[in-house]
């Protein structure tokens, strides 16, 4: 080749390196470059004889010094610090809104119960009445404030999120542009197109700031980008771009979606890490946890405090109103129910979601789907966990409920099939539509609706409470009905007297005419009464009703010894309130003749099911012949004889039958008006009287329908049996063959619920009596308003097994948010530092040391010099041989 030819290639070898030092030395602070280096080797030798001499250097390729597990490692690495410092920057500003007490809902809910603290001290005052309605006014606006900041939050989380996917979009396009500039470049030369290559790993490890991305290199050299679920972004020079579309149930949330072939594909599920993920994470978990935990303490505020108010009267004996928004007003009930917008058409769907119960609602949302394969089969799936909540088959169609986690689903109309999709959303709105409601001082109801009194004539020690309201609405269809009881304003619809007849039983009677007490409808009669301990006089479960025996001949007057009931079947049937499984239980057999003590014994034994008896007679027109033996009236086998001296009037009939042991022990006492004898057994036995003596004697037994029937002596009888009142549960139903004539087919249950409670303790006496009536002199009374007081301890929101108070709940919501928070800022820490650290090892192998190439730039100045030494010497030689020929 000659020794021209070694220095030529030894100076295209120099200046080569001395071009590529220089290019590293002019890209040291070029973001994404590259280090290169000369790649060279010897040309190959020519053979002379027996020896081999070389033939030069050749340049192989300009390298990239570049290590592909490195930049794996940095694209992760990227990926996860930016989504949680992303996410951490969004979530300090939550953070902060909530936890400073500046903006904290926390210290207007102790001014409010502080305000009503104060009211109770001094019910009358107009002044702190006014303070009040201020302070409620002040939560409030406090709650309004918090739910529009969050709502702000969420707009601008919506913004970046739409500037994110036009900055990932850009990176996209120029992705596919560099892998079509790369094809072209090394389609047509054997060299790497170093530079489009760096410019091309830095727009993927930009890209990798907004997500997290799979990159595969095609034996062309080209790259294909894939989103970590495995959508893709780039294939060859083809971009597939992001758009932002709006979540199919809520236009204020952003979802991300791909293009593919006309197709529209969701692809949150597939983005993890990066600018988007945590954008994604703080708009779905950060901000939907904290709108709707804060709407679940608005309503939970809302819903108890007007309930128990709802319990109270006001200065002008009116039963009280809402405090706050009607949590169930239709308008706020029917936002909480979200059609998809894949649903199909028409578009027709109706359907709200009410509250059933505020203390164990969750701060959940939940997807209710119809399943098929039917129009019926739904499910109920909560979107935190994807848990199934509830499922089964909607029954008779729409209109319907399914009620669950103390809420209520209510689909009203429309064509729901196969397919559909709703979001449940109970609580995220609250905070932003809860409104004080009450708008004077004086309709704040702190008085109970209720007094209770004693009879001064009580001989007994038994004492009466004062009693408590229990609910004064009907709980179906809804709760803005009245009880009968409190129906009538400024009147208890009927006031009552609870009555002993005995030390251990007592009756309830309608005391509108306290001259005549009569039966309560339905009656409430022959109750168990125990001394010595608190007895609640009412039935406390709204779902209490009461069936009486109808039948024509029960508690008639019949002759001889048997009362002439017929056998008769009974039948119960439970639904169980929460899940609605209904069971029938095994029949129920009365024989005939039964005693209505029998009974009782009898339908004791169900559960759910309390009965009691009461037999009553009346006697009167006593006849003695006076021409032989005394008048002789046998009581139930026990013989009264009264003869001369004695007067055979009522008095001596009563007394006799109070002073025999025998009937004592079956419960038989006697009443006398001085010329009727009213006989009682409140156990319900049968009351049997015989006449015995001479043909001439007689009495006049007379049942409470009036029917008098006159036995004459001697040896004829005359019998009444009792009457039976069955109590039964809520959710309990009695049907009857009504083969006996006891109960009707379908006997009539009637409501016994009165919505108050009273207790009485201690020893009554025989005749005993206690009053309840309406709180006419209400003015100075605070117990509805120590009701509201008391909220503000009570463990009323259940949480993880257990209950917290309103500021506990709020507070757990603070909480949660701080650790949240700060564990965002450990991790963000954390995956800064490796970062770095990948960031760090990437420029010690492919970084540029400018130090080194200095050094490099004198080393391939004296290697040029050098070869260009060996061609002026190949010259000079030249030279000599020329000059040698001459």
């Amino acid at each position: 080749m000659g020794l021209i030819n070694l220095g030529l290639t030894g100076i295209h070898a120099s200046q080569a390196a001395l071009d590529t030092t220089g290019h590293n030395i002019t890209n040291a602070n070029t973001p994404g470059y590259t280090r290169q280096r000369v790649e060279q080797s010897a040309n190959t030798p020519r053979v002379e004889g027996s020896n081999i001499i070389g033939q030069g250097v050749k340049i192989d390729e300009i390298a990239r010094i570049y290590n592909q597990f490195i930049n794996d490692q940095i694209l992760r690495d990227t990926s996860s610090f930016y989504e949680y410092d992303t996410h951490l920057e969004s979530i300090q500003q939550v953070d902060k809104l909530i936890s400073q007490s500046e903006t904290s809902i926390l210290n207007e809910l102790s001014d409010m119960f502080d305000a009503f603290q104060t009211l109770a001290d001094d019910p009358s005052s107009s002044s702190v009445r006014s303070t009040v309605l201020n302070d409620i006014e002040d939560v409030v606006i406090r709650f309004n404030q918090l739910s529009a900041r969050l709502e702000e939050q969420q707009l601008i989380t919506q913004d970046q999120i739409e500037n994110s996917v036009t900055e990932v979009n850009a990176l996209v396009g120029s992705i596919a542009a560099l892998n079509k500039q790369i094809l072209e470049f090394e389609g047509g030369s054997s060299a790497a197109a170093n530079d489009l290559l760096d410019q091309r790993d830095q727009a993927v490890r930009q890209l990798s700031e907004f997500m997290s991305v799979r990159v595969v290199e095609e034996s062309s050299g080209a790259v294909n980008v894939f989103l970590s679920g495995g959508q893709n972004l780039v294939v060859g020079t083809i971009p597939y771009e992001l758009e932002v579309t709006d979540n199919e149930f809520d236009r204020t949330q952003k979802s991300i979606s791909v293009n593919v072939n006309g197709n529209t594909l969701g692809v949150d599920s597939q983005i993890s890490g990066g600018i988007l993920s945590g954008l994604l994470d703080f708009q779905n978990e950060t901000l939907s946890k904290s709108l709707n935990e804060l709407g679940r303490v608005a309503i939970a505020i809302a819903d108890q405090m007007n309930d128990q108010h709802r319990q109270g009267i006001d200065l002008s004996g009116q039963v009280g109103g809402f405090i706050f928004t009607d949590v169930n007003d239709m308008d706020a009930a029917r936002s909480r129910f979200i059609s998809s917008s894949n649903n199909a058409t028409p578009n027709d769907r109706v359907g709200n979601v009410t509250i059933l119960d505020s203390s164990v609602m969750t701060a959940d949302d939940y997807i209710f789907e119809f399943t098929g394969p039917g129009n019926n089969n739904y499910q109920v799936r909560r979107v935190s966990d994807d848990s199934v909540v509830t499922q089964g088959v909607l029954p008779n169609g729409v209109p319907t409920s399914i009620e669950f986690e103390g809420i209520s689903v209510n689909l009203e109309s429309g064509s729901f099939q196969a397919g559909d999709d709703f979001l449940i959303r109970p609580t995220r709105l609250a905070a932003s539509e809860i409104d004080r409601e009450i708008t004077r001082g004086d309709e704040l109801a702190l008085a109970s609706p209720i007094r209770t009194g004693s009879n001064i004539g009580n001989i007994g020690t038994a004492q009466i409470d004062e009693g408590s309201i229990l609910d004064l609405y009907e709980q179906y269809p809804n709760d803005t009905t009245l009880l009968s009881t409190f129906a009538t304003a400024g009147a208890l619809a009927p006031p009552v007297i609870i009555k002993f007849t005995s030390e251990t039983t007592y009756d309830i009677l309608d005391n509108s005419n306290p001259a005549n007490p009569v039966s309560l409808v339905p009656p409430i009669e022959d109750q168990v009464y125990i001394p010595g301990v608190n007895n609640p006089i009412f039935p406390d479960d709204p779902g209490v009703t009461i069936i009486e025996t109808t039948g024509a001949n029960i508690g008639q007057v019949v002759a001889g010894t048997t009362n002439g009931y017929g056998a008769e079947n009974l039948t119960f049937t439970f639904t169980d309130p929460d899940t609605g499984a209904v069971t029938v239980r095994p029949t129920v057999a009365i024989p005939a003749n039964a005693t209505a003590q029998d009974m009782v014994n009898i339908l004791n034994q169900q559960d759910g099911v309390e009965a009691t008896a009461r037999s009553t007679m009346f006697l009167s027109n006593f006849v003695d012949d006076a021409a032989g033996a005394p008048l002789e009236i046998v009581i139930n086998g026990e013989t009264l004889v009264i003869s001369p001296p004695d007067t055979v009037n009522a008095d001596t009939v009563a007394a006799q039958i109070n002073a025999d042991a025998n009937l004592n022990l079956q419960n038989i006492r006697a009443y006398s008006d001085g010329s009727q004898v009213r006989i009682e057994s409140y156990i319900g036995v049968d009351l049997t009287v015989t006449v015995n003596g001479t043909a001439g004697d007689s009495v006049d037994v007379t049942d409470s329908s009036a029917n008098t029937l006159t036995v004459v002596g001697p040896g004829n009888s005359a019998t009444i049996g009792g009457t039976v009142d069955v109590q039964l549960a809520d959710g309990l139903q009695m049907n009857s063959d009504n083969a006996g004539g006891l109960f009707a087919a379908f006997p009539v249950a009637q409501a016994a619920f009165m919505g108050y409670q009273v207790n009485i303790n201690g020893a009554p006496s025989n005749d005993d009596t206690f009053t309840v009536d309406f709180n006419t002199d209400s003015v100075s009374d605070n117990r509805n308003g120590i009701g509201l007081i008391d909220l503000q301890q009570a463990k009323s929101i259940a949480t993880d097994g257990k209950g917290l108070t309103f500021g506990e709940a709020y507070a757990g919501l603070a909480s949660e948010i701080g650790a949240d928070t700060q564990s965002l800022s450990i991790n963000k820490d954390a995956a800064e530092s490796v970062m770095n650290l990948s960031v760090s090892l990437r420029e010690s192998i492919s970084g540029v040391n400018l130090d080194e190439e200095a050094a490099n730039l004198i080393k391939y100045e004296l290697q040029y010099n050098a070869s260009a030494q060996v061609i002026q010497v190949a010259q000079e030689i030249f030279d000599a041989l020329i000059a040698a020929f001459r």
